[in-house]
């Protein structure tokens, strides 16, 4: 026997207490409705987005010479490639990037980036080339 105050005392005690507790479900559902929408809207982008997300990272020593040449993997496709980024570190440990005065790179038709130093100081430095593709196993 149940008594009168127990919230769940219809014909059907159990399915109340189940609707009861779905509430707090569906409060919080409707606080961030917001940015549910916004991640079903955009699933295309975030898709798209996902198939970007490999890196490869090549490192290259600088040669003392004002010009370096260093060959990318051949294991990437060049449709497949996004962006290529380079970054210099210094003798003291300092990033250092593309500018007039430090260093320019251009991604050549070969699969090659051409490096050209314009600053001594980075003649013996370290480059490393971020190359941001698209997973050939996706197409």
């Amino acid at each position: 026997m149940r008594p009168v105050t127990d919230p769940y005392g219809g014909i059907n005690p159990i399915i109340d207490k189940m609707i009861g507790n779905a509430y707090d479900i569906v409060k919080y559902v409707a606080k961030y409705l917001r940015e549910i929408r916004y991640v079903a809207e955009n699933m295309g982008t975030i898709f798209a987005a996902a198939n970007l997300t490999l890196k490869s990272t090549v490192i290259a020593e600088g040669t003392g010479a004002n010009t370096l040449l260093v060959p990318i993997v051949d294991a990437i496709p060049r449709a497949n490639i996004e962006n290529i980024a380079v970054l210099a570190v210094d003798a003291a440990g300092n990033l250092v990037f593309p500018a007039n005065n430090t260093f320019s790179y251009v991604f050549n038709m070969a699969g090659e980036v051409f490096i050209s130093i314009a600053s001594s100081a980075l003649l013996s430095s370290t480059y490393r080339i971020t190359v941001t593709y698209r997973n050939p196993d996706d197409e």
